[in-house]
């Protein structure tokens, strides 16, 4: 569980991601010692993860909102799943307890295969997925949809 001086470090590095600790601890009045114990904390019990991505349009790659609709006993697993893969960036669950919203890159016009969003409503874990394509691997931004749901 985050306490205050947790949730304010990942705050400012989400904002700033290449600051300084000594830049953060100032910033929250913390010592650049407190930032960096608990930041490396963070990483070691795997709270945070850091990512270099690069454009989706430097791969071809769409990018795509997806909401999953699972089991309320599977929630937790599937969210950890997701957010294991290469391929999603990001992944929470939602207030409903019973859906994970997740981002994600997935083959464009260059050939490539959505094999996640064609494998998540096949999952017993999962009963439906709704998906939007915000980015295309050209860059430019689209409104494709994708539905897909399975018996409960």
């Amino acid at each position: 569980m985050f306490d205050l001086i947790d949730t304010q470090i990942l705050h400012a590095l989400q904002c700033s991601p290449r600051a300084a600790f000594r830049r953060v601890g100032q910033l929250i009045g913390v010592s650049e010692q407190t930032v960096a114990r608990r930041y490396g904390a963070m990483r070691g019990d795997g709270v945070v993860r850091v990512l270099a991505r690069s454009a989706p349009a430097a791969h071809r790659h769409d990018e795509w909102v997806a909401r999953i609709r699972c089991r309320p006993d599977r929630v937790d697993a599937v969210a950890d799943a997701l957010a294991r893969r290469p391929e999603v960036s990001f992944a929470h669950i939602t207030s409903g307890g019973a859906e994970v919203m997740c981002l994600l890159r997935a083959g464009g016009a260059a050939g490539g295969n959505d094999v996640l969003l064609q494998q998540l409503p096949k999952s017993v874990r999962c009963w439906g997925c709704a998906s939007k394509c915000c980015c295309t691997g050209s860059g430019r931004a689209v409104s494709r949809t994708g539905r897909a749901t399975t018996a409960a």
